[in-house]
């Protein structure tokens, strides 16, 4: 069964990176909650890409064509953060 949504990455610098569930769609926040600046380099992006999707055989990364919105971008250990809004341009895993 292959997946409509691609395997991808939202990062800003000191927030929680963000990465694409496969099965619904939606942008989910890193499981161990660090914020973080990752996406200095290429090979960076590429480690947390392999470290978010290990089922995947990840062995490239390339930036999206087109920003997203991502809302509600919460800081970390905040529960309301509504209409925090931040647009990025993803990173696609390959």
């Amino acid at each position: 069964c292959l997946s409509a949504w691609r395997p991808q990455l939202a990062l800003f610098c000191g927030r929680v990176p963000l990465h694409m569930d496969l099965t619904n769609g939606q942008w989910v926040s890193d499981p161990r909650g660090i914020p973080s600046c990752i996406g200095s380099s290429k090979d960076e992006i590429l480690k947390y890409c392999r470290e978010i999707y290990p089922e995947l055989q990840i062995t490239g990364v390339a930036e999206a064509a087109q920003p997203v919105t991502v809302t509600n971008w919460c800081q970390t250990q905040r529960s309301e953060c509504k209409g925090h809004q931040h647009i990025v341009v993803p990173y696609h895993c390959l």
